[in-house]
C-alpha cells in the first residue's frame, strides 16, 4: 500500500447496520433510535465517503449467524458475570434480518474509495481469530471470493501506510460499536464518531466514550 504523509486520508467502519438491529416492527433485536430517520441519515453519510473527502476504504461489518451454531454461542447464553445478557436469535444468514438496512451502494465507487465487508460470528469484530475482509460488490450480498484479506493484516496495512484516522458509526453504541472502537484504539488508530450516526441499547455514545475511552484518542462530533 502506498505511503501517505498527510492526515487527510482515513477509513470508515460501518457497524452492523442490519435489519434485525433496526428500531422497526419485526426486528429480532431492535436498537432504540435506529429508526427510519436514522437510516436515512446514515445513507446520506455513506454518500459523503468519497476519495475527495479523504476516504480510501469503507468497511461494513455484519453480524453473521446460523440456526445450528447460534443457540450454543456466547451471544445466546450471555455472560452474567460481565453483565452481558443473552440475546435472542438474530442476523441468521439468508433471512431478511441479516440484510443491510442501509444502501452500501451509496458509497461512491468510481473515484478511489474501496468498499469491503467483514462478516463476524460474534458482536465484536476483533474477538474471533482469522476473520476475513473481502471486497464488497454491493450486488445483493455478493462479495469477491478471490481477494480475501486477513482482518489484522488488512487494518495494519493502513497503519503502515500512515492512515490512522477512522470513522466508526452504526449500532449499538454499548456493544458492537464500543468493541469496534476498543480494538481500533488498541491498534493505534484515532477514532471519530458522530452522535447522530450511532444508536445504543442502554447507553448512548457519549456515555460509552466517557466510561470506556476517557484517555483515548476518540472524539464525538
Amino acid at each position: 500500500m502506498k505511503n501517505f504523509d498527510q492526515d487527510f486520508f482515513k477509513i470508515a467502519v460501518i457497524v452492523d447496520m442490519q435489519e434485525d438491529f433496526m428500531d422497526k416492527e419485526g426486528a429480532a433485536l431492535p436498537v432504540p433510535g435506529a429508526n427510519e430517520d436514522f437510516i436515512d441519515t446514515m445513507n446520506q453519510y455513506l454518500e459523503s465517503l468519497t476519495f475527495e473527502n479523504g476516504y480510501v476504504a469503507v468497511v461494513f461489518t455484519a453480524d453473521t449467524h446460523n440456526e445450528t451454531d447460534y443457540p450454543e454461542s456466547a451471544e445466546a447464553k450471555g455472560d452474567e458475570e460481565a453483565g452481558i445478557p443473552g440475546f435472542p436469535p438474530h442476523c441468521y444468514q439468508g433471512t431478511d434480518g441479516f440484510k443491510f438496512a442501509v444502501t452500501p451502494g451509496n458509497v461512491p465507487n468510481d473515484n478511489g474509495t474501496k468498499r469491503f465487508i467483514l462478516n463476524k460470528p460474534v458482536f465484536s469484530m476483533w474477538e474471533s481469530p482469522k476473520l476475513i475482509v473481502r471486497p464488497y460488490k454491493v450486488e445483493g450480498e455478493m462479495v469477491s471470493v478471490h481477494a480475501d484479506r486477513d482482518r489484522d493484516e488488512f487494518f495494519q496495512g493502513f497503519l503502515d501506510a500512515g492512515i490512522v484516522d477512522v470513522d466508526v458509526v452504526g449500532v449499538a453504541s454499548d456493544y458492537c460499536v464500543n468493541w469496534a472502537i476498543s480494538g481500533l484504539v488498541a491498534r493505534g488508530f484515532r477514532v471519530t464518531t458522530y452522535d447522530n450516526l450511532v444508536a445504543g441499547i442502554e447507553k448512548d455514545i457519549y456515555q460509552v466514550v466517557q466510561e470506556n475511552f476517557p484517555d483515548k484518542d476518540v472524539q464525538i462530533i
